[in-house]
């Protein structure tokens, strides 16, 4: 009888162990996914798609659908960068509505390095055209440029996105709105 408790216990003793070892693999492997991935500094390209909005001034002529957006920037410090874009608005059934924006932006940072994400805003000026503008208005205006998002950095020099921006145009290009998702590259 003693033999067969000793039995029973090592093969108990064995199921502890195990458990025991693949907790500790578990642990040790989720602790380097989650492990702070340092986001780097540099150059950087970064494309945005996703919903956007032309306001006319009236509200009533409206253009929503597919936009895009390029931006090229070079991240100074971990909370600051500059960044030249380039956006297209309120494309449709694989119509261009001729709306688009041409930015410079100063872009603050707050950074979370511990879980690998960051916070930002941007500001700037921009010039907005609008071809759908009647004949008697003015199809082109500069005037500011700004938004916010977030990035997830799935790799030191690889980030995921999510940004809103809006560039204010005057009484005849209307406003233009950009909500996307996107991915950054750094260099």
């Amino acid at each position: 009888m003693l033999a067969i408790m000793t039995l029973k216990e090592s093969v108990l003793v064995q199921k502890i162990r195990i458990i025991t070892l693949v907790a500790t693999l578990v642990a040790i492997m989720s602790n380097a996914a989650f492990a702070a991935i340092p986001i780097a500094r540099g150059g950087y390209v970064e494309g945005l798609i996703g919903y956007s909005k032309v306001e006319d001034a009236s509200g009533l002529d409206d253009a929503n659908g597919l936009g895009a957006n390029v931006n090229l920037g070079y991240k100074l410090l971990p909370f600051i960068a500059v960044e030249g874009g380039y956006a297209t608005y309120g494309a449709s059934n694989s119509s261009f509505t001729g709306a688009f924006t041409w930015d410079i932006a100063i872009k603050g940072i707050v950074p979370f390095s511990e879980a690998g994400v960051e916070a930002f805003a941007k500001f700037g000026p921009a010039y907005i055209y609008n071809q759908n503008v009647p004949d008697d208005g003015c199809k082109y205006t500069t005037n500011i440029m700004y938004g916010f998002g977030g990035s997830y950095a799935y790799r030191s020099n690889m980030l995921f996105n999510i940004a809103w921006t809006k560039s204010i145009g005057n009484s005849d290009t209307g406003d233009f709105q950009l909500l996307g998702l996107g991915i950054t590259y750094m260099f």
